[in-house]
């Protein structure tokens, strides 16, 4: 087994080089997922598979638009993952709501996951936050929560596939 953590929009391997390929809410931070993906479809061998799991539209809607990142819908995912050429295995949509005491706490899970930088044109940029912020970033500071939905793919490398 060969662990590699690198930069997901970098070629790094010959084609051809990977049975498994396996990436864990990290692909809405590619700024071309098209490419990303076709990347990755070049990265396996026939038969190869690929699973990963992106948060998708509907994600944090408790938070009012200027404090979130916009997401892919599923569709799209799936038309890129069709134009890319994957045969779609798995597919499934999971919704999760987390609630929390105080919107600081709220914030700071964000942050533990890594999802505190927002895309601004072309760039990442961290988005720091005072406390005045914190009640404009909410849309309900009695009931905070932050819900996430989750699409999670498995998908293969059909043989003979280019």
């Amino acid at each position: 087994v060969q662990i590699v953590n690198s930069d997901f929009d970098e070629p790094l391997f010959d084609k051809a080089s990977f049975d498994l390929i396996f990436c864990n809410m990290g692909l809405q931070w590619s700024m071309n997922l098209e490419y990303t993906l076709s990347l990755f479809h070049n990265y396996l061998r026939d038969g190869g598979v690929f699973a990963f799991s992106i948060p998708v539209n509907d994600t944090f809607l408790e938070l009012r638009e200027d404090y979130r990142n916009s997401f892919y819908t599923d569709s799209v995912i799936v038309e890129l993952l069709n134009a890319v050429g994957y045969q779609t295995v798995a597919e499934e949509i999971i919704s999760l709501t987390e609630r929390f005491e105080t919107p600081i706490e709220a914030l700071r899970s964000i942050k533990a996951v890594g999802a505190n930088c927002q895309f601004d044109s072309d760039q990442i940029r961290a988005k720091k936050m005072t406390r005045q912020d914190l009640s404009k970033a909410f849309r309900n500071l009695e009931d905070v929560c932050l819900s996430y939905q989750i699409a999670v793919f498995v998908l293969k490398k059909n043989r003979g596939a280019l």
